[in-house]
């Protein structure tokens, strides 16, 4: 009688694990179809949408006024930035890239900071020159709404 109470428990606890085991082996399946996002219809794979990364949320051209002059900063993809004064551009371009959350425009004299604004618009900030950081005075900002 022992023996057939053993065996009847090894049955049941074997069962459980097999269970327990397909279980797994459905949701590891269901893991990888979801990551993969198969079409069912045609087959296709589609690559799960990443989101974007600060540097490709601030690509674009921003413009602003003040003074009568007309500013504008285009960021491009490759970490170009071009620079115009009243639809005339400058001759040399600059590097850009994003540097503890600012916006750093390297135009070869100097770097341009820039803030993010939550209205998607950039503020020129600060200078830095010579490894000093200067401050640009609140009535010196001007804010470049994005464009483009």
């Amino acid at each position: 009688m022992k023996y057939i109470a053993l065996i009847i428990g090894l049955l049941a606890v074997g069962c459980g694990e097999n269970r327990a085991i397909s279980e797994w082996k459905e949701e590891k399946e269901a893991r990888a179809k979801a990551a993969t996002n198969t079409n069912e219809v045609d087959g296709t794979t589609v690559k799960p949408v990443n989101e974007l990364t600060a540097e490709e949320k601030a690509v674009g051209t921003y413009e602003g006024k003040k003074d009568g002059f007309t500013f504008r900063v285009v960021l491009l993809e490759n970490g170009i930035v071009e620079f115009y004064n009243n639809g005339e551009k400058e001759e040399d371009d600059g590097k850009w890239k994003i540097i503890d959350g600012e916006l750093h425009a390297n135009d070869g004299i100097s770097v341009g900071v820039l803030r993010k604004n939550k209205d998607n618009s950039i503020t020129y900030i600060a200078r830095i020159k010579d490894s000093k950081r200067e401050e640009v005075p609140k009535e010196h900002q001007v804010p470049l709404k994005k464009i483009k």
